[in-house]
């Protein structure tokens, strides 16, 4: 059975009473047996002087001569029966040997001539004092004695020796049962007093303790998880009362707080698993867009190198469209001598205005879908075409020329010679324009193939405007010379020198293509490895959003054991 707080500070309070009912009566049995034994160590020797001037000289000289008279034998009886408290009287010398005893003591087996117990130190003190002495409590002859000595002195005169001791015996039970008979009061009121003492104490700690019940009630049910029940009411100011409202504000609080955990928790839930899917979306996203952008980077590679080999080509064409332009600067300082020839090179630059007049509608076409790629390099292809066909006209009016300086005659003959050179170089430019043709039919394989993948990264392709916007204004330039050599149709030195702008502006542009193209490899490169970075970051917070959603719930399964409400 366990004992209560109430029932052990009880038991506290009742042994610290009886420890000191007990240690009262302890120190009062020490005091009073220690008073009652000097006063019966007095009265023995107050008897014992007085009993010795009893005897007369005449006894003592008897005593002295080993004789005990009748007299003396009553004397000695007399003593004891005088006072019962007394238990014997014998006449003894200072070595202890009895010379006299009473009835008494000779009823417990002791005569005249044995040996008594004496304490040496009692001896010596009456041989060296000459007063009365009482010895401490010893046991000899089955009994507890307390002895009074007074000593008997020769014919009566204390200047003269000791010549016997009047010994008084007391019975020392007796300053025992004295003792505990004093104390009977104190024995009675310290039974009483504890009982007392523990009624009192229990209605007192009873009343005080009242409020631990339901403190301790309250403290169990917040320990099992319920924070439901009412208020503690305490009225009192002490330790109890600021420990009950103590527990009534940690109620109070511990409630606040699961509340919060429980809507921080339920948030954290929701969040994390709003997280975790967005984490999956954008990992899913950015693989995606890491395989794009590895695409583009292919794609950009693949472009870049047929740029370089058309800007070769180009390169090519470009010496030899001012070849070209060298020849017929003669061609039309030569022309200028043949003026009835001039009707025929207007109709044949006729057929060239109309196809600059085309050039310069693909050039609009290219300007106001810049952004495309892929109609760029078909425009190219187209003002590939012209060219050509120019090289073709060319090599027609070369071979005009020829026709005309034959029909001239000698006259001619140096036109002839210029005619045919300019034709050769026509043949070479065809060649030249027909090799571009096909590098660009390459370009537009490759940036069809790439289309659906830039229309997805427009962004990125928009850096490229710009430099689609100066080929553009090149192209128009372009078709601006074809136009003006429509309009000046009659120099045909005009028309090739404008032809060679034009060609080396095409051959920087796709230079220009060509770096554009190794930048946004380049780029798309780093992209690419910034993309697979992400996707690893994506990867760690989508852990991350894992293991905040354990943690979460976990708290949340803790957290659920409390009641609030």
């Amino acid at each position: 059975m366990k004992l209560g707080i109430v029932s052990k500070v009880i038991l506290l309070v009742v042994a610290t009473v009886l420890f000191s009912v007990v240690s009262l009566v302890a120190i009062g049995y020490h005091v009073n047996y220690k008073q009652i034994d000097e006063a019966a160590g007095e009265e023995l020797i107050g008897c014992a002087n007085i009993t010795s001037g009893l005897l007369s000289v005449n006894d003592i000289e008897g005593l002295a001569a080993g004789k005990v008279t009748a007299d003396m034998q009553m004397k000695l009886d007399w003593i004891v029966d005088h006072k019962p408290i007394f238990k014997n009287a014998s006449i003894m010398t200072l070595d202890g040997k009895l010379l006299a005893v009473d009835k008494r003591l000779q009823q417990q087996g002791f005569k005249a001539g044995d040996d008594f117990y004496i304490d040496s130190k009692d001896a010596e003190m009456l041989k060296q004092m000459k007063h009365p002495v009482a010895s401490t409590i010893y046991t000899y002859g089955g009994a507890e004695r307390k002895t009074g000595y007074a000593p008997i002195y020769k014919n009566h005169d204390a200047g003269q020796e000791i010549v016997a001791l009047m010994a008084i015996d007391f019975d020392a039970k007796i300053i025992s049962e004295r003792t505990w008979s004093m104390l009977t009061f104190t024995l009675q009121a310290g039974g009483i007093f504890p009982i007392v003492c523990a009624l009192l104490a229990f209605w007192i700690i009873h009343r005080m303790m009242k409020p631990i019940g339901p403190i301790g009630a309250r403290v169990q049910s917040i320990a099992s998880g319920d924070l439901t029940g009412a208020d503690i009411h305490v009225r009192s100011n002490d330790e109890l009362g600021r420990l009950a409202r103590s527990v009534n504000a940690m109620t109070h609080s511990l409630r606040e707080m699961i509340d919060t955990i429980n809507y921080t928790t339920n948030e954290v839930n929701g969040n994390s698993v709003q997280l975790a899917d967005e984490s999956q979306q954008g990992t899913v996203s950015i693989h995606r867009m890491t395989e794009a952008f590895q695409q583009i980077a292919e794609g950009a590679k693949l472009q870049e190198q047929n740029a370089v080999e058309t800007a070769a080509s180009t390169e090519q064409m470009a010496i030899g469209v001012t070849q070209i332009a060298e020849r017929t600067q003669v061609m039309s300082e030569l022309m200028q001598d043949t003026v009835a020839n001039a009707e025929t090179g207007s109709a044949e630059m006729e057929r060239v205005v109309r196809q600059m007049q085309r050039i310069h509608e693909s050039v609009g076409r290219t300007g106001t879908v810049v952004a495309d790629l892929e109609k760029d390099s078909s425009e190219i292809g187209s003002i590939m075409e012209v060219m050509n066909e120019i090289a073709s006209q060319t090599n027609l009016l070369a071979l005009n020329a020829s026709i005309e300086a034959s029909r001239a005659g000698d006259q001619g003959r140096g036109f002839a010679v210029v005619a045919s050179e300019v034709r050769k170089l026509a043949e070479q430019s065809k060649v030249s324009a027909e090799r571009i043709s096909e590098l660009i039919g390459h370009i537009q394989e490759n940036i069809s193939q790439m289309t659906h993948v830039m229309k997805q990264e427009e962004d990125e392709v928009r850096a490229g405007e710009d430099v689609l916007v100066r080929l553009e204004r090149s192209f128009r330039l372009i078709y601006e010379k074809a136009q003006s050599v429509n309009d000046q149709v009659i120099s045909v030195s005009a028309i090739s020198e404008q032809i060679s702008a034009g060609t080396e502006q095409v051959a920087s542009s796709v230079s220009e293509v060509a770096g554009i193209a190794r930048k946004f490899a380049a780029n798309s490169e780093q992209i690419a490895s910034g993309a697979e970075t992400q996707l690893l970051s994506m990867e760690r917070i989508a852990e991350s959003s894992r293991g905040i959603k354990h943690l979460s719930e976990e708290l949340e399964s803790k957290v659920r054991k409390f009641r609030v409400s």
